[in-house]
């Protein structure tokens, strides 16, 4: 019911190692996630580290529940997954390059990658 990330600017920092991890709930993570339109939602800064620009995603319904889904199955499974990032994580971590600018966007054809989302 938890994703392994380090804390955000959304969380209590009183602890004494700052790079301790903090597993987020799926709750916690929509926090950071808002349906802007039918066809569109926006990730703001902070649902991954170093985030320099908020994430774009143009979904259709099933993509939607695609996406939503891969991201609870992240947050609800107990690291096993051999590393697999989903794709809503993947188009935050473009948003932390080097460069970015302005946003980080993924089409209706966005699936999970090998480290970057592809889409």
């Amino acid at each position: 019911e938890h994703c392994d990330y380090p804390p955000s600017s959304k969380m209590d920092f009183n602890h004494t190692n700052s790079n301790k991890t903090r597993k987020r709930s799926f709750e916690e993570e929509l926090e950071y996630i808002t349906k802007v339109s039918d066809t569109r939602y926006r990730i703001d800064i902070g649902f991954v580290p170093n985030m320099n620009v908020p994430a774009e995603v143009v979904v259709n319904p099933k993509l939607e529940e695609l996406l939503l889904e891969e991201l609870r199955n992240a947050c609800d499974g107990d690291g096993g997954g051999g590393g697999f990032i989903p794709a809503l994580k993947q188009v935050a971590n473009v948003a932390a390059l080097p460069g970015i600018v302005k946003a980080s966007l993924a089409m209706p054809d966005v699936h999970s990658g090998y480290g970057f989302c592809i889409g």
